[in-house]
């Protein structure tokens, strides 16, 4: 602004590129602070109005500053609340010590602190009060001391704390509140037992009859056994009007519910072959492939010589026309219907296809990273569209912004301003979701190991991905690793101790049988290449890696090969194991006091930035069985303070996380998961309330195993599916049977419970075993010799 204003009115200046340099950097801070007054011309009236808006910025920021440290800062809502606050501090600050002297006092009689001038005269009646209060309960205990004599339980008199009275006699309070409490319900108690005997002429008599049984037992036992015995009778009256009923849990009903179950899983693929078969046999009558071929010399019809010269155009060997050409000359007349699917890119389709809508169906894939104006072109070639991303992924890596002022919106309509908007959303995706209809896929299939997606699942999706629970177990060796480098030494982006670690990693996972798919992701270029340079250097100088590492690259799928990216090329990725090389090591600093302080800053690079949560949620979801944290520090040295965006703070607890979970410390990372969500697990269960006392059914067939030694984990998974009884052989740490224990409560359809989660389970390894409570209720002894059979 100095520089503007030396500048200002004269004509020479736009000679000048420091007048120029500082004029856009004034514009672009403009944008931030004041986006109305972007355009404004830069003269020194405007220059003026700018330093006193902030000096009145900076004069708010003080305020600010004086009102938290004094906890107030709900006064600094507007103008009239500040106004409002400081007229308060003008009556209060005379008297504030003598306020602060007396709040003890006034707190032991139970009279807040007045916060408001108009609640003094409030404050004198109320101490008024309190004081004849205090006299009358002195008055009260010595009227009631000769009560000591006929009541000697009652003790010593306690006057109420709140009123500063002196503890005089407690048993009396206590008989008191007790008579005001419970005196009603002696009276209830009675018009119960009339209402009983009005009901059922035996219900007194069922009710002394359970008072002999069980004479010193508490009152939740007589509610217990009057519930069960409720439940029994109701029980016995459904089955009576529903025959049916009384079939849950016998052999034949769940032998019955096993054929149904296996029909269901038999039929999905059924229906899928035959939908295929439905749609080969739609393309087989296509019109094209039904044109009747012309005889020798005969006159052709217009379907006929279009045919003919698609014929001829595809059986050549040279001579060709344009990809495009070919597109639009034939796409009318029947190539489409030969060639129903294109697998193309949105800047491709709109090449070769005229503008016509031509497709029935168009679906984006990974359209968080199409941008607008890429993807309306091939909107237009479409009858319908399906637009999928992960809007929790990497956006594009520029979009497209439109070169107007802001400034300009007076002098646009209202149906320019909405195109305008359209074209400034940051992807295809985020357009979409806040105009069409929209759905979210639940399960997550990629992680073999529910620890590699617990962190990105609970952070980025709130914990609504649905995980299956690995037979491993809680008590295995975690698949999240962290492998900690002595020594480490960055230098300009670079760490070459931390480079040799990952590579003898690779090694090591390159020697095992089976060898497993292998990616390596560092954070920034310098150390992505020092990676590949160590493992050159260890090629040329190691025969044995040097072949470990020729048959993994050599292999014929691209997407089983070792690779090393930087964090922005990861997407779309996904091996078997993946290893992180964070790069940073811990720098030292002086303190206050000349006291050294090793902390490591929070620069790491894209992970910074606006959006780098998603960047670092890409990442660390591209492990299948494993993932090892290679770092030269521990995360508590990492310093988030001063990041301006949520990277760096998640990246910080991910690491925690990883710390944590490896050292073989679940609370405290099931803790930072807790944290990192933000709010409590919703649960998807449409379960009733149950009553007080109830033990869900895993936990009763659990509690019956205990005598015979089988390892038993309840509720095991760290998403919102999870098995309710997973069980083991004595002595195992590798879990093997999945108990799904149905209480009728779950809320999923049939499909879902019988077919998809035991199939889903069985794909990670899992015995699966399905037990309704009618079954535990009727056939418990066979419930167990199966769960028994199962084990082994």
């Amino acid at each position: 602004m100095t520089v503007l204003r030396s500048f200002a009115g004269r004509i020479g200046r736009v000679f000048s590129p420091l007048w120029w340099r500082t004029r856009g950097e004034v514009r672009r801070a403009l944008v931030q602070v004041w986006p109305e007054q972007a355009g404004a011309a830069l003269d020194a009236d405007f220059l003026d109005a700018l330093r006193t808006r902030l000096d009145a910025a900076a004069a708010w920021a003080s305020a600010t500053a004086w009102f938290s440290q004094r906890g107030l800062d709900e006064h600094l809502t507007d103008e009239a609340a500040v106004q409002k606050a400081l007229s308060c501090l003008r009556v209060f600050a005379p008297m504030a010590a003598a306020m602060v002297a007396a709040s003890p006092a006034l707190a032991a009689i139970d009279v807040p602190v007045p916060r408001n001038p108009g609640e003094l005269a409030a404050l004198a009646s109320r101490v008024r009060t309190r004081v004849h209060q205090l006299s009358a309960c002195d008055a009260l205990g010595r009227a009631t001391s000769p009560l000591h004599s006929v009541f000697p339980w009652i003790g010593p008199w306690m006057g109420a704390p709140a009123l500063g009275a002196p503890a005089e006699c407690a048993m009396l309070r206590a008989l008191a509140e007790r008579l005001a409490a419970d005196g009603h319900r002696l009276r209830e108690t009675d018009g119960w037992f009339a209402l009983v005997d009005e009901l059922l002429p035996s219900g007194r008599a069922v009710l002394d009859q359970i008072a002999s049984v069980m004479p010193t037992r508490s009152f939740t036992d007589w509610r217990e056994a009057i519930a069960r015995a409720w439940a029994h009778a109701h029980l016995a009256r459904a089955q009576l009007a529903n025959p049916r009923l009384a079939e849950l849990g016998t052999l034949a009903a769940d032998q019955r519910a096993e054929r149904w179950a296996d029909t269901m899983a038999r039929l999905e693929p059924e229906i899928r072959a035959l939908e295929v078969e439905g749609i080969c046999a739609e393309l087989d009558r296509a019109e094209l492939l039904r044109i009747p071929t012309a005889g020798f010399r005969a006159r052709r019809t217009e379907a006929q010589r279009g045919k003919e010269a698609l014929l001829e155009e595809v059986s050549k060997k040279s001579r060709l026309l344009p990809l495009r050409r070919f597109v639009r000359e034939f796409a009318g007349i029947g190539l489409l219907d030969v060639l129903p699917c294109w697998l193309l890119s949105p800047e491709t389709m709109a090449v070769l296809f005229p503008r016509e809508p031509l497709f029935d169906l168009v679906i984006f894939d990974e359209a968080s990273q199409c941008t607008v104006e890429s993807g309306l072109p091939v909107m237009l070639r479409a009858k319908r569209v399906v637009v999928a991303g992960d809007e929790k992924q990497m956006p594009p890596t520029s979009y497209f912004t439109l070169g107007a002022q802001a400034t300009e919106d007076d002098d646009r309509s209202a149906d320019e301003l909405e195109v305008r908007d359209v074209f400034a959303a940051e992807s295809l995706l985020a357009l979409a979701r806040a105009r069409c209809p929209h759905a979210g896929l639940a399960w997550h299939y990629r992680c073999r190991d529910e620890s590699l997606i617990a962190f990105s699942n609970h952070a980025m999706y709130g914990g609504e991905l649905l995980t299956i629970p690995s037979t491993a177990g809680p008590d295995a060796q975690p698949a999240l690793r962290w492998i900690a480098v002595d020594g480490g030494q960055y230098d300009a982006g670079l760490n070459r101790p931390e480079a040799e670690r990952v590579v003898d990693l690779v090694g090591e996972l390159l020697a095992r049988s089976p060898r497993p798919t292998i990616g390596v992701v560092t954070f920034n270029l310098r150390q992505r290449q020092t990676v590949l340079d160590a493992i050159e250097a260890r090629i040329a100088t190691e025969p044995a890696f040097a072949e470990s590492w020729r048959a993994a690259v050599e292999v014929e799928a691209l997407d089983e090969r070792p690779f090393v990216k930087n964090l922005e090329s990861v997407q779309g990725d996904e091996r078997d194991v993946i290893v992180f090389s964070l790069g940073h090591s811990p720098i030292e600093r002086l303190r206050k006091g000349g006291r050294a302080e090793r902390y490591v800053p929070a620069r790491f690079g894209p992970l910074g930035q606006r959006g780098g949560e998603r960047r670092l949620n890409v990442a660390i979801s591209r492990a299948k069985a494993e993932c090892y944290i290679v770092a030269s520090f521990e995360p508590s040295l990492l310093h988030t303070g001063d990041a301006m965006h949520d990277g760096p703070r998640l990246f910080k607890a991910y690491l925690e996380f990883a710390h944590q979970l490896s050292a073989g410390r679940r609370l405290q990372a099931q803790r930072i998961l807790d944290d990192v969500r933000g709010r409590p697990q919703r649960e998807r269960t449409d379960a009733r309330a149950r009553p007080l006392g109830h033990v869900p059914l895993a936990t009763q067939i659990a509690m019956a195993l205990e005598s015979t030694g089988a390892r038993c984990e309840l509720s095991l998974g760290s998403s919102q599916f999870r098995i309710p009884l997973a069980l083991g052989r004595p002595g195992e740490s590798a879990l093997r049977l999945a108990v799904l224990a149905d209480e009728g409560t779950s809320g999923a359809d049939a499909f879902e419970r019988f077919v998809h989660r035991p199939s889903v389970l069985r794909m990670r390894g899992w015995d699966v075993m399905h037990v309704t409570a009618a079954t535990w209720a009727q056939r418990r002894a066979d419930v167990l010799a199966e769960i028994a059979r199962r084990l082994g």
